[in-house]
């Protein structure tokens, strides 16, 4: 279910904005955005603060929450009918994110995913997506099928590995490969 419209209007001018100053910075991990964040001057501006902290749910949603939190602390802005409300804001967009992704397609392809999956910085919030989009990634092989499960048994992501197993197992005909991922399923399991 999405979560009714926040209050703060943050539009699409504000998050281009601050999705290419993200793209100029060429981020390499969640300190530099950290970092960067924390010099900004955004004036009292929560919509200009909120566009950063969306944009910085492509990389981490907790660690978007967490730098609100530091944000608001550091720079004094502890006012609580803004602070208040900054955690639900945060999920607004990120569920809706994510699940506008996955009611513009019926299904995305295993190939999209794999190029996107360096987008999750943490095995969390990977889980967080693939449960949400749960079947709707389509295969146009077995071999993507054990190269999927085998992502996500090497993430740790065993529950997910098997429920995706259990509905695309019939798919894989070759009998080496149903031995393999049968094998690596049973070695995470114990």
């Amino acid at each position: 279910m999405l979560r009714k419209q926040p209050v703060v209007d943050v539009n699409k001018e504000l998050l281009t904005e601050a999705k290419n100053l993200f793209l100029k910075q060429d981020f390499t991990n969640s300190s530099d955005i950290y970092s960067y964040i924390l010099t900004q001057d955004f004036n009292n501006n929560e919509a200009l603060l909120m566009s950063h902290l969306i944009e910085l749910t492509s990389f981490n949603k907790a660690y978007a929450l967490s730098l609100a939190d530091d944000f608001f602390r550091k720079k004094s802005l502890r006012q609580d009918d803004v602070y208040e409300n900054i955690n639900d804001k945060i999920d607004y967009y990120f569920d809706n994110k994510i699940q506008t992704k996955i009611h513009q397609s019926d299904a995305i392809s295993y190939n999209e995913f794999k190029n996107s999956i360096d987008n999750y910085s943490d095995d969390y919030e990977l889980s967080f997506y693939l449960t949400h989009v749960y079947m709707k990634i389509s295969f146009k092989d077995e071999y993507e099928i054990v190269e999927f499960l085998t992502t996500l048994l090497d993430k740790n992501l065993e529950n997910l590995a098997i429920q995706y197993f259990e509905k695309f197992s019939h798919l894989i005909t070759n009998e080496t490969n149903i031995q393999n991922i049968s094998k690596k399923l049973q070695k995470s399991l114990k």
